[in-house]
């Protein structure tokens, strides 16, 4: 006789299945629901930095204190389901980050020194190539500590970020900059999730490209426009 799909298959893999889930469910409930040993020892550090000094009193002050903290206000875990991270490669994009970081202050500080006006700014759509939020929060977290540029928009839904870029002023420049974002978020990636993606070249990552006049532009047209009716 044929199995109908209600009724369980004979070697019972349906209901062994059924029972992981809900073993595996009852885990995360209970890794939810046990305070954060880490954090509770975060706060204790930051409460004895605050009042700069090592004492039994201090110390006994900055338990209680995570313990309320921990236990009446719980913070909810990060799903790190994907994370494994490759510390060679942690390492390595934090010393590539500091050097692009040195890199993009001189550019803006030379941007604002220079006797020049403002250069034309754009606004850029990059893929997302992770679903983990972790890694999306570092790697927004990185481009945003950059001088040069700044993240306006997660999307998730649709795997993208938009931001803002500060020099546009060539398309060079702008090739220039897209790959460095998107070589970061490759990076990102790897250190955290130990696996390689293949990014697109500057031209077909954006999605959107919109430039910003000068400030200037509109009044100086209307002034030489005034000046050739007079």
């Amino acid at each position: 006789m044929a199995t109908t799909p209600d009724q369980p298959s004979k070697n019972g893999n349906g209901n062994g299945n059924g029972v992981r889930e809900r073993a595996s469910e009852a885990r995360e409930k209970a890794r939810n629901a046990r305070p954060s040993a880490l954090m509770f020892l975060w706060i204790v550090v930051v409460w004895l930095l605050l009042w700069g000094e090592l004492t039994l009193g201090n110390i006994v002050a900055g338990v209680v204190v995570a313990l309320i903290v921990t236990l009446l206000f719980p913070m909810p875990r990060i799903p790190v389901r994907r994370i494994r991270i490759n510390w060679v490669a942690m390492i390595s994009m934090f010393f590539v980050w500091a050097w692009e970081f040195s890199m993009a202050s001189v550019s803006v500080a030379w941007l604002a020194v220079r006797r020049a006006d403002p250069p034309m700014s754009a606004i850029v759509k990059f893929r997302l190539y992770t679903h983990e939020e972790l890694t999306i929060a570092a790697n927004v977290a990185l481009i945003n500590l950059q001088p040069g540029g700044l993240v306006t928009d997660i999307d998730t839904s649709n795997q993208e970020y938009t931001m803002h870029i500060l020099d546009a002023s060539s398309t060079g420049r702008l090739d220039h900059t897209i790959d460095q974002i998107n070589h970061l978020h490759a990076r990102v990636v790897r250190a955290f999730e130990s696996r390689e993606i293949e990014l697109p070249d500057a031209s077909s990552t954006i999605a959107g490209h919109v430039d910003t006049p000068r400030p200037d532009t509109g009044s100086a047209a209307d002034s030489a426009t005034k000046e050739e009716k007079r």
